[in-house]
């Protein structure tokens, strides 16, 4: 439901990516009433603009940061050497450190090494370096997967396998994509979530369906979302508010085709919402919009797919309880829906129902939506001297550091070259 998405796989990209010049910091805003801003307090502050997230291990490079995901009220993070970290609530044991205090730092929660990692209402799911399948934390509906119905306050291993490639929560269920292109499903299956043809719900990792060419999976409130290799976009669960497409709103028990495109490259699902982007950077939108969640301008609920913000490209986009969070093409960042906790960060309380700048000081690569609290990825290409993009995304400003070189970050180039006869470089984003 609310980790991070990026629109291509490039996860192991990120993770190996070391350049000096550039920093990686994790800010939040919006609720903190269990501590889910990591500022170093475990008060009900809020924070309506993007805040660095506060250090207590100095011998970490808190500027170094690979993956972000959120929970309902807690974070994930995986940090650039691969190890994982977690701050916020965790009454039921979801930070997996073997205690159920709320952590007000981020705070390393694990040994090993990790690939992916998505949060639940207070549960959280891993795969680790190995393809080793982990769970934590809250577990009446069997969400963890380990078979029981009991809390686990430490990481448990899921079963033997060791192909498992990536994960998604939802609230009180998880999914989880092998590196065969299976899909699995486990926990809570009252609205058919699971996608299994009924609504039992699992105690164990369950295929669904036979197919082998599942290739991304998301999580909404209580429904899913997954694209195909071929580009094809599914969903199934709850459909109350048409999140997962069509004027009927009955409830998919196994995934059902949105559509025949097939250039479908992400998705993200809220409570009772669902954003996707295509190849081209289009986003789309469907389901309940009561806050202008969707950001359509409007706030009426939408069955069938509708486009949003025209002329403006998205490459990442996170929907939280009833806000959402998004990240253009050219690296700014924007927020839309619900905002009394100020979640949207525009440094307002006020709702928003189109996609709104957020600052401009920042390249943004990539997001992560809780219910009441928003996390980001800030890419600052220069330590020394900050990045300026405006709207049109023409960057502005200066880099002083490596000469004639190119990086490669999020799936664009940036392309390091002279401009003066001084070592300064202008920092070009080319698609």
């Amino acid at each position: 439901m609310k980790k991070t998405i990026y629109t291509f796989a490039i996860i192991m990209l990120i993770m190996a990516f070391t350049n000096k010049a550039f920093s990686h910091k994790i800010k939040v805003w919006g609720d903190n009433s269990f501590a889910q801003g990591g500022f170093g307090v475990n008060v009900p502050t809020t924070s309506k603009v993007p805040t660095n997230i506060a250090s207590n291990s100095p011998s970490t490079d808190f500027t170094a940061w690979a993956y972000i995901a959120s929970g309902d009220y807690h974070v994930l993070a995986i940090h650039n050497n691969g190890t994982l970290w977690g701050w916020g609530k965790n009454d039921a044991g979801q930070l997996g450190d073997a205690n159920v205090a709320n952590k007000v730092f981020p705070t390393q929660i694990a040994a090993s090494t990790w690939i992916s990692v998505a949060g639940g209402y207070g549960h959280t799911i891993a795969v680790r370096s190995d393809g080793t399948l982990w769970g934590c934390g809250y577990n009446l509906y069997s969400q963890v997967g380990d078979g029981s119905s009991i809390n686990k306050t430490s990481f448990t291993q899921i079963g033997t396998a060791t192909n498992w490639k990536s994960v998604a929560c939802g609230e009180f269920f998880s999914l989880g994509l092998k590196t065969d292109g299976s899909l699995w499903g486990w926990g809570q299956n009252f609205n058919g979530q699971l996608g299994d043809a009924n609504t039992n719900p699992k105690l164990i990792p369950t295929q669904i369906g036979a197919d082998k060419d599942w290739a991304f999976i998301e999580c909404g409130g209580y429904h899913s979302l997954a694209i195909k290799t071929d580009g094809s976009l599914w969903a199934w669960g709850n459909n109350l508010n048409g999140q997962t497409n069509g004027t009927s709103t009955s409830n998919k028990t196994a995934p059902t085709q949105i559509g025949t495109d097939k250039d479908w490259a992400t998705a993200t699902g809220g409570l009772s919402h669902s954003l996707f982007i295509k190849t081209n950077g289009s986003l789309y939108a469907l389901g309940f919009n009561n806050f202008g969640q969707l950001g359509d301008n409007t706030t009426g609920d939408k069955k069938v797919l509708t486009l949003i913000a025209p002329g403006t490209t998205f490459s990442s986009v996170s929907a939280g309880c009833y806000h959402t969070i998004a990240v253009s093409t050219c690296g700014a960042l924007y927020g839309w829906g619900y905002n009394p906790n100020g979640q949207v960060g525009d440094n307002t309380t006020t709702n928003r129902t189109v996609p709104t700048p957020i600052g401009t000081n920042v390249y943004w690569s990539s997001v992560a939506a809780g219910y009441t609290h928003s996390v980001a990825v800030g890419v600052n290409p220069s330590l020394a001297v900050p990045q300026v993009y405006d709207v049109t995304c023409t960057p502005i400003g200066t880099m002083t550091d490596n000469a004639g070189t190119t990086i490669t970050e999020r799936g664009f180039v940036w392309s390091l070259s002279t401009t003066s006869t001084s070592p300064t470089y202008t920092v070009c984003l080319q698609n």
